[in-house]
């Protein structure tokens, strides 16, 4: 059996209120390196294969920890990146409280994408693709996967065979962990938006679910 590790980046710096989505910068904050530090800790005691990131800087900072504590290959890919909000990258999510389509998106989720960007269906598409074949390629080991809340929660909600309208339901907080085991073909949900052990002091933060989409 082997364990796919779903990681979401630290906390990042900036307005967390604005759709940063895949803007330039926004590096870890310095709570978000502490708690990437406290991943570190953790991944040194998993035999982790290899590091997948997102190529934004949130995701890379936290996987070059990872990396180096886990002793691990680190390759980037696209298939991690965080949700594309199109016109909606830089707004706040008060600028959009009146905007329909916004509504609709978060009452929709199978059916309706950003505006000139992503739907959430197509971020499930890539990242379950990438995943199965990390999979294979890393049979009967470990590899984790940094990425971002709505990437991550997309690939559980498949996993657990669960509509992507279920997406207010599952917290993906910063620095969390989320498991998939994968068996002879076979995917299973493990856990859920767990901190890593002993950052009792580190715990990830809450936030209202329904604004999860948050990145």
């Amino acid at each position: 059996m082997s364990r796919i590790f779903l990681v979401r980046h630290g906390e990042r710096s900036g307005d967390k209120n604005r759709l940063i989505g895949r803007g330039a910068g926004y590096p870890l904050t310095t709570r978000g390196q502490t708690q990437a530090r406290a991943l570190a800790s953790w991944a040194a005691t998993q035999r982790i294969a290899c590091v997948y990131t997102s190529p934004r800087e949130r995701c890379l900072e936290t996987a070059r920890l990872l990396n180096e504590a886990a002793q691990a290959p680190i390759e980037v890919s696209n298939a991690l990146d965080e949700f594309d909000f199109g016109a909606w990258t830089g707004r706040t999510i008060s600028d959009l409280k009146g905007d329909e389509q916004w509504y609709r998106f978060n009452s929709e989720r199978s059916a309706v994408g950003a505006p000139q960007g992503e739907s959430m269906a197509e971020v499930q598409r890539r990242i379950v693709v990438a995943l199965k074949h990390w999979a294979e390629v890393h049979a009967l080991a470990n590899i984790v996967a940094v990425s971002h809340a709505e990437p991550i929660r997309a690939a559980l909600l498949y996993f657990m065979d669960r509509s992507l309208e279920a997406w207010s339901e599952l917290e993906i907080g910063e620095a969390s962990v989320s498991v998939i085991e994968y068996n002879q073909s076979e995917f299973t949900v493990a856990e859920i938006n767990k901190p890593p052990p002993g950052s009792a002091d580190l715990l990830v933060r809450s936030h209202n679910p329904r604004e999860a989409h948050i990145p």
